[in-house]
C-alpha cells in the first residue's frame, strides 16, 4: 500500500515502510495516510487490582527537615563539588535579565547548596529512591507477546544512540533484558522507539 514511499525521492526503506503500515492506512482515493481504524485499536480491559499492584508512596512526615535558611546576604558564587563555574555559566539561572543582583546571588547559593541532587552528566541519571517510590508492578492478563518494528536509525548516528543506551543502562534508567547483544534482544517483546534532535540542534533524545 505505501509502495510510492519508496520512490527515489524518500529515504524510507522496506522496514520503515512496514512500520507505517502498522500505523496508518492509505486512503487510495486521496493517496493521504490516515490512522489505524478503531478496530485494530488495543483496548483495556476491565479486571480487579490485585493489592501487590497497588503504588504507595512513603513521603517524609516533614519535607523541609534539614534545609538551610535562606539567608538574608546571600555570600558569593563559590566553587563546589559539581557546580563549577562553567556550569554555573552554562546553566543561566537568569536568562531573562530580570533578577536583582542579591536574587541572582541567592538563587545560586541554593544551586550550590544542593547541588549533589541535580544531575549534571547522563552518567548521574537514575531513578527515584525505592524508600519512597517503590518500583511500578504492572498487572496483565495472558496475551501474546508483541514485537514492532523499529523506524531504523541513521547510519550518521547510530554509534552515538548505542552509546546514549549503553550509558543509560550503566545509570540505571534502563533496565537491560537478557540480550546477547544490545541491538538483538531475545526476549519476547519489543516495543517501538526512535530518535529526535533535541532543540539545540545537536543533542538528541529517545523516544
Amino acid at each position: 500500500a505505501f509502495a510510492f514511499l519508496s520512490s527515489t525521492q524518500t529515504i524510507l526503506n522496506p522496514s520503515a515502510i512496514a512500520t507505517f503500515s502498522s500505523v496508518y492506512q492509505l486512503d487510495p482515493t486521496v493517496r493521504t495516510l490516515v490512522y489505524k481504524p478503531v478496530a485494530k485499536k488495543v483496548w483495556t480491559v476491565p479486571a480487579p487490582m490485585a493489592e501487590e499492584y497497588c503504588i504507595v508512596h512513603s513521603l517524609p512526615d516533614d519535607l523541609l527537615a534539614g534545609l538551610q535558611p535562606l539567608p538574608t546576604h546571600p555570600p558569593d558564587f563559590a566553587l563546589g563539588i559539581c557546580f563549577t563555574a562553567e556550569r554555573a555559566v552554562e546553566l543561566d539561572l537568569d536568562p531573562a535579565d530580570w533578577l536583582w543582583p542579591e536574587e541572582l546571588k541567592l538563587v545560586t547559593w541554593l544551586v550550590s547548596v544542593h547541588e549533589l541532587t541535580f544531575t549534571w552528566d547522563i552518567t548521574e541519571h537514575g531513578h527515584l529512591d525505592e524508600c519512597y517510590f517503590p518500583p511500578v508492578k504492572i498487572p496483565m492478563i495472558p496475551h501474546t507477546p508483541w514485537v514492532q518494528c523499529n523506524i531504523p536509525i541513521l547510519n550518521a548516528i547510530h554509534a552515538q544512540v548505542i552509546d546514549m543506551i549503553k550509558d543509560r543502562i550503566k545509570s540505571g534508567m534502563y533496565e537491560p533484558s537478557t540480550v546477547v547483544e544490545i541491538t538483538f534482544p531475545t526476549v519476547a517483546y519489543r516495543s517501538r522507539w526512535f530518535c529526535i534532535v533535541k532543540k539545540d540542534g545537536k543533542s538528541l533524545h529517545l523516544v
